[in-house]
């Protein structure tokens, strides 16, 4: 399956775009896949949050670079992917704080409980949560590029003074309240011409500083909560009045002073500005009530489920809905809402367009599993359903046994089988996702065995044809990967059952492919790995390994033989050197004695040239009856069975042996007389006559009769030739 965008993408500028878009998400897929995965080493849930937010700091800072770079829908899908990637990284540093506040709240001792703010952390989750949410919307509003750069720009510019306090610096005061910008938004006071409301914006500084509401009446700041009651119910009523004196801004930055939430959420257009708005009204309140000793379930504080209903409306991304769900520490509800919102966008075939939207949901549930938080395992097994069909149209298949390994057990290894099933041939590419499912962990001996029995499903079906045959030949690989684990038994009865399969199909040059494709898998032969495994190992081998080896070996010393007889064949028809034409005893005479003897040379070197031609001819030949020979010597134990458990499959290779056997007999003679007869070695066809009825040696009785008469047929018809030449 091609990944493919929504966009167009028919020019070469955005096919580019889309590439390095690709490259971008990979590498932020690999890194979060190295983390997860505990490539990198274990990390505690901390750790992890802090290793999750660096990859997304990153990537965003990466693809923020990129963008000013592309143009067109290139530049779009980059933009877009960064903005959500800065979202997850929000996330992350929510997650981060809230664990945190949890560990100081359990963690507080009774010396560190001297103000009324430290009491209220520990004692109320709700106000802690809500506490770290603002906290962390002053971060976000912090890290929102566009926001923070005019921000700064106008603070740094910033000169303003004038007897009135103005629009300009009431919102900028209040830009810099929402970033938590405290001291420099006294300072702008200050230098304003105002230092008189500098003492204000420190009341709003109670929900941040425990020294501030103080329980030592000795302290200095004992008293300071009554002093922010007064501005409060003053700057409440002043923001409450319906024919203001104040401009907008003026009563905005009264109303977040004071906990009021209009008129600034009617003025907040987005989500997180509308959330400030909300939370700091809420945690005024609730301070409200902890300094005049009110009951707080008496009392309409909204809660932050209430909070989030009333922002959430127009989100059309899951992000704030989300957050919402971690700041509760709803998982279960989180991993549903997850679920709903990609099977909506499967639906609008906008599933891969988010990717990195469900690598995010993948992640955050994998997040809550390993925090044994609630959820539903067939829900994260959904979402988990679709990341992989992301990871596959992606191509990013290292990435899918460590995802895959979080499915029930069996579907999991059918998932990780159908992947190297569909994988190409590359073998850098199979042994990084075999390795990969090995540290997922899977059974590397269970999971390549599993491959290679599907191709051979594949071939026993009705439609099967070459074709699928040579899928098996394709997949014998996956046996060598991890054959010192355990396939090697495998892996030897599966090359006997290639090579008598190469026989029938008459394609006996894949067999020199398979010897090849072993050494190029494993750097050494099949013979090789087989003493590596065993003899290397200390193991022993069963007695079915063994006739299974003893079989291998009779088709290498085959496969040996027919290689020398090819190359017999080679040097046979290879043209010899040509001596040149002497030149006549006249034209010899006139030449200069140099002359004659670079003539004389030369004529050496061709007679030498034609001797070595001969000799290599000679040699080759004979290296391939030899060879032959020694095949024929042994068939009494060449392709025999010796072991069978009385199984059916036991059964089916004694047979196939028994069926095979006399057809490769026949090859060999057939080889040797050709041989012979071309060479014109007529005494070395005799000889093989005789051997071929040599009641010693029983050749004849390796195959059939009909075989046998062929053979018979074959060399007298080549003997009669040689006699009729001798006679004639």
């Amino acid at each position: 399956m091609e990944y493919s965008f929504s966009l167009d993408n028919s020019s070469a500028s955005q096919v580019e775009g889309y590439n390095v878009f690709t490259d971008v998400s990979k590498a932020i897929f690999e890194d979060f896949h190295r983390y997860i995965s505990g490539h990198n080493g274990t990390l505690n849930f901390a750790g992890t949050l802090a290793a999750f937010n660096d990859v997304c700091d990153f990537g965003a800072k990466t693809m923020r670079e990129l963008v000013k770079q592309e143009e067109g829908d290139g530049q779009k899908l980059l933009k877009k992917t960064c903005e959500q990637v800065e979202k997850e990284r929000d996330a992350y540093r929510l997650m981060a704080r809230l664990l945190q506040a949890e560990e100081e709240a359990a963690n507080a001792k009774d010396s560190q409980l001297n103000s009324r703010l430290s009491l209220l952390l520990v004692k109320d989750a709700e106000f802690r949560r809500q506490r770290v949410l603002f906290h962390w919307v002053e971060q976000v509003l912090m890290t929102d590029t566009q926001f923070f750069k005019d921000l700064c720009s106008e603070y740094k510019n910033f000169n303003d003074v004038s007897q009135k306090f103005s629009e300009k610096t009431a919102k900028l005061v209040i830009e810099l309240l929402k970033c938590g910008k405290y001291t420099e938004a006294k300072e702008l006071v200050s230098r304003s011409g105002f230092p008189s409301f500098a003492p204000f914006i420190i009341y709003k500084d109670f929900v941040n500083d425990p020294e501030l509401s103080i329980l030592d009446e000795k302290h200095e700041n004992y008293k300071l909560y009554k002093a922010r009651k007064q501005f409060k119910d003053t700057a409440k009523v002043i923001v409450g009045q319906k024919e203001s004196p104040l401009s907008t801004s003026e009563r905005c930055l009264l109303a977040l002073l004071c906990g009021e939430v209009e008129p600034l959420l009617s003025l907040s257009d987005a989500t997180t500005h509308k959330l400030f708005t909300l939370l700091n009204a809420s945690l005024e309140s609730r301070l409200d009530v902890e300094f005049n000793e009110e009951d707080p379930m008496k009392t309409s504080i909204p809660d932050i489920d209430a909070i989030f209903y009333d922002v959430l409306g127009n989100e059309q991304l899951p992000y704030y809905h989300l957050y919402r769900f971690i700041t509760t520490e709803d998982s279960e509800s989180a991993v549903s809402y997850m679920l709903e919102w990609a099977q909506v966008s499967k639906e609008k075939n906008k599933l891969k367009t988010y990717c990195h939207v469900l690598r995010f949901f993948v992640h955050l549930s994998l997040l809550f599993k390993q925090t044994n938080s609630p959820l539903k395992e067939s829900e994260l097994h959904e979402l988990i359903r679709y990341f992989i069909e992301i990871l596959n149209g992606m191509d990013f298949m290292e990435f899918v046994p460590f995802y895959a390994s979080h499915l029930p057990a069996d579907e999991g290894l059918a998932v990780v089988t159908d992947v190297l099933f569909n994988l190409g041939d590359s073998a850098s590419e199979r042994k990084i996702v075999v390795r990969k499912a090995a540290e997922a962990g899977f059974d590397a001996v269970k999971l390549c065995e599993q491959v290679y029995d599907q191709a051979l499903q594949a071939n026993h079906r009705p439609d099967a044809d070459e074709t699928t045959a040579m899928k098996i030949f394709k997949m014998f690989p996956f046996l060598l990967y991890a054959a010192k684990e355990g396939t090697i038994d495998r892996a030897l009865s599966e090359a006997n059952n290639l090579l008598r399969m190469f026989f029938d199909m008459d394609r006996l040059e894949l067999g020199f492919e398979l010897f090849d494709i072993v050494k190029n898998t494993v750097d050494c032969d099949l013979e090789q790995l087989v003493e590596s495994c065993y003899v290397e190992g200390y193991k022993k081998m069963s007695p079915q390994c063994e006739d299974n080896f003893h079989e291998f070996q009779h088709y290498g010393m085959y496969y040996s033989a027919l290689g020398e007889y090819e190359h017999w064949r080679r040097e046979s028809t290879a043209s010899a050197p040509q001596m040149p034409m002497p030149i006549t005893r006249s034209k010899y005479e006139v030449l200069s004695v140099a002359e004659k003897n670079a003539y004389a040379l030369e004529r050496r070197r061709y007679k030498e040239k034609i001797g070595r031609h001969r000799e290599q001819q000679m040699h080759s030949k004979q290296v391939a009856i030899d060879e032959l020979k020694t095949l024929l010597k042994a068939e009494t134990k060449w392709l025999v069975a010796n072991f069978s458990d009385g199984s059916e499959k036991a059964k089916e290779r004694v047979e196939e042996l028994e069926r095979v056997r006399p057809i490769y007999f026949v090859k060999i003679y057939k080889m040797l007389i050709k041989i012979q007869s071309e060479s014109e070695d007529f005494e070395g066809m005799i000889r093989l006559a005789e051997e071929l009825g040599d009641s010693d040696q029983l050749h004849y009785k390796a195959v059939t009769k009909a075989q046998l008469r062929e053979l018979n047929q074959l060399l007298t018809k080549h003997l009669e030739y040689y006699v009729t030449e001798q006679m004639m």
